[in-house]
């Protein structure tokens, strides 16, 4: 297992300071939305007046597959993966990724209180604020750090294409999804984007590929190297 070096300890500091910039940039925005706002109210109704029982399905679809039984099981899957590889920074960049978020979310929604939308709910409405979606953050982070991996670990061309296409597919499809059964306003379902996009961008910068590797699994720079990069 890899130790926990200064320079770790550092970027984990980053992200942290990362994490308590958006969770109070979110909860400013949120506060000031305490029901639909009258675009949010629109766009709703138009969801709701078009929905049909073959679309409410794939909906249906695409909710569940952004529960949290279901994000659960497949971090755990991947970080199983990395674990079998020996890929113990992979690990950390899943395992930060995903309470980071899950936390971040958690926190937003305990600290804002607004309503569902105005329309009929297809599912049960969970305790929790409407802003911002779960689920959608969820995705987009599970997705990106799939895709992030994708590329790390050198997939093939059409795996690592696979992986960003689902990236950007799964949480369009789960946000319009959430939207479409009254359980959302749109402006949650961007939220949750916005917060999803800076939290991979900040993994991504703090987290490279070299974060927490045991010493021995770091490139030595032999003397004459050393003497060279000194010039």
């Amino acid at each position: 297992m890899p130790t926990i070096e200064p320079a770790d300890r550092h970027r984990l500091g980053v992200l942290a300071l990362v994490w308590f910039g958006l969770v109070g940039t979110a909860v400013a925005i949120g506060s000031q939305m305490p029901g639909s706002t009258g675009v949010d109210h629109r766009i709703s109704e138009w969801f709701a007046d078009h929905r049909s029982q073959a679309w409410n399905k794939v909906s249906a679809t695409f909710s569940n597959l952004a529960s949290t039984f279901v994000v659960i099981g497949i971090a755990l899957v991947v970080v199983i993966a990395c674990a079998i590889r020996r890929r113990w920074p992979d690990i950390v960049f899943v395992v930060v990724a995903m309470a980071g978020e899950v936390t971040m979310f958690l926190t937003i929604t305990l600290l804002v209180d607004r309503s569902r939308p105005d329309v009929s709910h297809l599912d049960g409405a969970p305790p929790t604020s409407s802003f911002p979606s779960g689920h959608v953050f969820a995705t987009f982070v599970l997705w990106n750090t799939i895709a992030v991996l994708a590329t790390r670990l050198q997939w093939s061309a059409p795996l690592q294409m696979l992986a960003r296409a689902l990236a950007v597919a799964m949480p369009i499809a789960v946000g319009v999804s959430r939207i479409s059964r009254g359980m959302h306003h749109p402006t949650d379902v961007l939220a949750s984007f916005a917060l999803g996009l800076v939290w991979m961008f900040a993994l991504c910068i703090v987290l490279r590929p070299d974060a927490f590797r045991r010493r021995s699994d770091r490139p030595v720079i032999d003397e004459v190297d050393q003497v060279a990069l000194s010039q």
